[in-house]
């Protein structure tokens, strides 16, 4: 179901121009890559907290219950990939909601006191 494709292998997006920052509200973003196979590609947020072991918790909030945890930020990193892919594999087999539909954006806010 998921395919790794090597950075710089996509031919056309089919959806118009690319933007990374498009929320996901809108669906997957479709990209077809050399060998002609049409990929989907998603962009999600990723909250990283430290947690009270001096490790790192993780939580993909466009996902329902998609939370992982590691000791290094390397670790996360590859728990929330491996987490996001089960929560869509799980989506795609099951027809499992996974998708929060209470969650709008992220936004980082700059205030100077």
């Amino acid at each position: 179901m998921h395919a790794t494709v090597q950075q710089g292998t996509v031919l056309r997006c089919m959806q118009g121009p690319c933007n990374k920052n498009r929320p996901l509200l809108h669906g997957p973003h479709l990209h077809l890559v050399e060998g002609g196979y049409f990929v989907k590609k998603y962009n999600f947020t990723i909250l990283i907290e430290k947690d009270e072991d001096e490790g790192y918790i993780a939580t993909v909030p466009e996902l329902i219950g998609c939370h992982t945890q590691g000791d290094t930020i390397a670790e996360i990193m590859a728990n929330v990939d491996e987490a996001i892919k089960l929560c869509l594999d799980a989506h795609a087999k099951d027809g499992i909601q996974v998708f929060n539909p209470n969650f709008i954006e992220s936004k980082q806010f700059e205030l100077v006191i």
